[in-house]
């Protein structure tokens, strides 16, 4: 739940200092903004998982990796996650 709030407050962030960007730092910001919005698809597909009968002991994100593509660098998380089937 924090993770997600946390989220929605850097996006709220971002869509602020968009609208007051230049062009240059435009493309800095859409990249966040492009970050944060995966992060909450993820957090959102988790709480899908959640709800699917597996509880979610623990979570983190260990570490983030970079692929490099014509243009740009992308980042991905890799992440642990220790689930548990629910007993209902």
């Amino acid at each position: 739940e924090r993770h997600l709030i946390y989220i929605e407050n850097k996006l709220e962030e971002y869509n602020a200092a968009l609208a007051l960007a230049d062009d240059d730092n435009k493309k800095v910001i859409e990249k966040a903004l492009e970050q944060q919005y995966n992060r909450k698809k993820f957090y959102n597909d988790l709480t899908k998982q959640s709800n699917n009968g597996f509880r979610i002991d623990y979570y983190k994100i260990c570490f983030e990796i970079e692929k490099k593509t014509d243009a740009e660098i992308k980042k991905y998380p890799l992440f642990l996650m220790i689930c548990q089937k629910n007993n209902d």
